[in-house]
Protein backbone atom coordinates (compact mmCIF):
# COMPACT_ATOMS: atom_id res chain seq x y z
CA UNK A 1 0.00 0.00 0.00
CA UNK A 2 1.41 3.37 -1.02
CA UNK A 3 0.34 6.93 -0.29
CA UNK A 4 1.42 10.08 -2.16
CA UNK A 5 2.96 12.57 0.22
CA UNK A 6 4.80 15.63 -1.11
CA UNK A 7 5.40 13.86 -4.41
CA UNK A 8 7.29 11.04 -2.65
CA UNK A 9 5.80 7.59 -2.37
CA UNK A 10 5.42 6.46 1.20
CA UNK A 11 5.69 2.68 1.61
CA UNK A 12 3.40 1.84 4.53
CA UNK A 13 4.65 -1.75 4.57
CA UNK A 14 8.14 -0.39 5.28
CA UNK A 15 6.73 1.91 7.98
CA UNK A 16 4.95 -1.07 9.61
CA UNK A 17 8.10 -3.19 9.43
CA UNK A 18 10.22 -0.49 11.05
CA UNK A 19 7.68 0.26 13.78
CA UNK A 20 7.39 -3.44 14.63
CA UNK A 21 11.19 -3.68 14.65
CA UNK A 22 11.55 -0.74 17.05
CA UNK A 23 8.41 -1.15 19.16
CA UNK A 24 8.04 -4.92 19.07
CA UNK A 25 4.68 -6.63 18.85
CA UNK A 26 3.08 -7.84 22.06
CA UNK A 27 -0.24 -9.62 21.67
CA UNK A 28 -1.46 -8.94 25.19
CA UNK A 29 -1.67 -5.90 27.44
CA UNK A 30 1.68 -4.93 28.90
CA UNK A 31 3.27 -2.00 30.68
CA UNK A 32 5.66 -0.11 28.40
CA UNK A 33 9.01 1.36 29.48
CA UNK A 34 7.25 4.65 30.31
CA UNK A 35 4.71 2.93 32.56
CA UNK A 36 1.67 3.04 30.23
CA UNK A 37 -0.61 0.11 29.54
CA UNK A 38 0.05 -0.82 25.93
CA UNK A 39 -0.97 -3.41 23.36
CA UNK A 40 0.17 -4.62 19.96
CA UNK A 41 2.79 -2.37 18.40
CA UNK A 42 3.16 0.31 21.05
CA UNK A 43 -0.55 1.24 21.28
CA UNK A 44 -0.82 3.36 24.43
CA UNK A 45 -4.09 2.19 25.90
CA UNK A 46 -3.98 4.74 28.71
CA UNK A 47 -3.78 7.71 26.32
CA UNK A 48 -5.50 6.40 23.20
CA UNK A 49 -7.45 3.26 24.04
CA UNK A 50 -9.11 1.61 21.05
CA UNK A 51 -11.81 2.82 18.68
CA UNK A 52 -15.32 1.40 18.52
CA UNK A 53 -14.42 -0.12 15.12
CA UNK A 54 -11.39 -1.81 16.67
CA UNK A 55 -13.48 -3.10 19.58
CA UNK A 56 -16.08 -4.48 17.17
CA UNK A 57 -13.35 -6.15 15.10
CA UNK A 58 -12.02 -7.86 18.25
CA UNK A 59 -15.56 -8.87 19.22
CA UNK A 60 -16.24 -10.40 15.79
CA UNK A 61 -13.04 -12.44 16.05
CA UNK A 62 -13.94 -13.53 19.58
CA UNK A 63 -17.43 -14.64 18.51
CA UNK A 64 -15.97 -16.67 15.64
CA UNK A 65 -13.53 -18.30 18.06
CA UNK A 66 -16.33 -19.15 20.52
CA UNK A 67 -18.40 -20.73 17.74
CA UNK A 68 -15.35 -22.76 16.66
CA UNK A 69 -14.84 -23.99 20.25
CA UNK A 70 -18.48 -25.04 20.45
CA UNK A 71 -18.25 -26.77 17.05
CA UNK A 72 -15.14 -28.67 18.17
CA UNK A 73 -16.33 -29.65 21.62
CA UNK A 74 -20.12 -29.82 21.44
CA UNK A 75 -20.89 -30.71 17.80
CA UNK A 76 -24.66 -30.91 18.30
CA UNK A 77 -24.92 -27.44 19.87
CA UNK A 78 -26.18 -25.87 16.64
CA UNK A 79 -29.12 -28.30 16.51
CA UNK A 80 -30.47 -26.92 19.80
CA UNK A 81 -33.23 -24.30 19.81
CA UNK A 82 -31.95 -20.87 18.84
CA UNK A 83 -32.32 -19.45 22.36
CA UNK A 84 -30.15 -22.27 23.70
CA UNK A 85 -27.54 -21.58 21.02
CA UNK A 86 -27.40 -17.91 22.04
CA UNK A 87 -27.01 -18.90 25.69
CA UNK A 88 -24.21 -21.34 24.85
CA UNK A 89 -22.40 -18.65 22.87
CA UNK A 90 -22.73 -16.23 25.78
CA UNK A 91 -21.59 -18.79 28.35
CA UNK A 92 -18.61 -19.87 26.25
CA UNK A 93 -17.68 -16.24 25.56
CA UNK A 94 -17.92 -15.35 29.25
CA UNK A 95 -16.18 -18.34 30.83
CA UNK A 96 -14.42 -20.14 27.99
CA UNK A 97 -14.99 -23.73 26.91
CA UNK A 98 -12.71 -25.09 29.64
CA UNK A 99 -15.04 -23.85 32.37
CA UNK A 100 -18.27 -24.36 30.44
CA UNK A 101 -17.32 -28.01 29.89
CA UNK A 102 -17.39 -28.51 33.68
CA UNK A 103 -21.11 -27.68 33.69
CA UNK A 104 -21.84 -31.34 32.93
CA UNK A 105 -25.32 -31.50 34.47
CA UNK A 106 -26.36 -28.32 32.65
CA UNK A 107 -25.03 -29.58 29.30
CA UNK A 108 -26.61 -33.03 29.79
CA UNK A 109 -29.99 -31.51 30.69
CA UNK A 110 -29.78 -29.23 27.65
CA UNK A 111 -28.94 -32.18 25.40
CA UNK A 112 -31.88 -34.14 26.81
CA UNK A 113 -34.23 -31.14 26.40
CA UNK A 114 -34.80 -30.96 30.13
CA UNK A 115 -34.80 -27.20 30.03
CA UNK A 116 -36.13 -26.58 33.54
CA UNK A 117 -33.33 -28.72 34.97
CA UNK A 118 -30.75 -26.96 32.78
CA UNK A 119 -31.97 -23.54 33.96
CA UNK A 120 -31.84 -24.67 37.59
CA UNK A 121 -28.28 -25.96 37.12
CA UNK A 122 -27.23 -22.51 35.89
CA UNK A 123 -28.96 -20.74 38.75
CA UNK A 124 -27.42 -23.06 41.34
CA UNK A 125 -23.87 -22.48 40.09
CA UNK A 126 -21.13 -20.23 41.42
CA UNK A 127 -21.26 -18.59 37.95
CA UNK A 128 -24.69 -17.20 38.85
CA UNK A 129 -23.45 -15.58 42.03
CA UNK A 130 -20.54 -14.09 40.07
CA UNK A 131 -22.44 -12.58 37.13
CA UNK A 132 -25.94 -12.10 38.58
CA UNK A 133 -28.28 -10.59 35.99
CA UNK A 134 -26.47 -12.25 33.10
CA UNK A 135 -27.00 -15.70 34.60
CA UNK A 136 -30.63 -15.01 35.45
CA UNK A 137 -31.26 -13.86 31.88
CA UNK A 138 -29.59 -16.98 30.44
CA UNK A 139 -31.48 -19.26 32.83
CA UNK A 140 -34.79 -17.63 31.87
CA UNK A 141 -33.99 -18.04 28.17
CA UNK A 142 -33.42 -21.77 28.74
CA UNK A 143 -36.46 -22.08 31.02
CA UNK A 144 -38.69 -20.48 28.36
CA UNK A 145 -37.92 -23.38 26.03
CA UNK A 146 -39.89 -25.71 28.35
CA UNK A 147 -43.09 -23.73 28.00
Amino acid sequence: MYLKMNEAELDLDLVRKRLIDFEGMVLHVYTCSQGYLSLGVGRNLDAKGISEDEAMHLLENDIKEVISRLDENLPSWNTYPLKAQYVLIDLCFNMGWGTLSTFRKFLKALEEKRYLDAATELEDSRYCSQVGRRCLFNAQEIRSLQE
